[in-house]
């Protein structure tokens, strides 16, 4: 198998450390994180996985627009030489990361059930894709040279109130 030269920004984040994780049972090659000394050699790698968050992203509501903006100034830049993968709700283990920037949904979830509250999503839903599953994309597409725009998910509605059943069969909150 072909050997590359892979940079993951944010590899202690949930996304970034599961995806070292994977390829580095996949490949022989260096898999590095970002440093500040290394930003004037990011040229040498053959991918540079960006899986780092922007704390305003976080803090504030960030509008759809935004992310077609970054699209179009990462393909101006690496014209047919990009991939941009549009990931839905990543879901799996999370390590303990006292850094750790968001909440999750199942995080929200649980901490409304602790204090007693459940918000009823009878009409809302996502779409989840798990972190090993998304994992194997990532290596799929550095294996087969894919370059591009593309959606990864699993293309299903998965309705809130029925992961909240699920949830609640499971656990016992603190109060009724």
């Amino acid at each position: 198998m072909k050997k590359f030269k892979i940079l993951i920004i944010g590899k202690n984040s949930f996304i970034g450390s599961n995806i070292h994780y994977f390829l580095k049972t996949k490949y022989s090659s260096k898999i590095q994180s970002f440093t500040e000394n290394i930003t004037n050699k990011l040229h040498m790698y053959d991918y540079i996985i960006n899986c780092s968050i922007n704390q305003k992203y976080i803090k504030c509501k960030y509008d759809e627009k935004n992310k077609y903006i970054t699209e179009n100034k990462i393909n101006k830049l690496h014209k047919n030489n990009s991939v941009i993968l549009r990931i839905s709700n990543l879901i799996g283990y999370r390590k303990k990361n006292p850094r750790k920037k968001h909440l999750t949904y199942v995080d929200y979830l649980i901490k409304m059930l602790n204090e007693g509250r459940l918000y009823k999503n009878s009409k809302r839903f996502k779409d989840f894709l798990d972190i090993g599953s998304f994992s194997k994309i990532i290596y799929l597409v550095i294996k087969n040279e894919v370059f591009g725009t593309y959606n990864a998910s699993i293309g299903k509605r998965i309705y809130l109130n029925e992961i909240n059943q699920w949830i609640l069969h499971y656990y016992k909150p603190k109060k009724n």
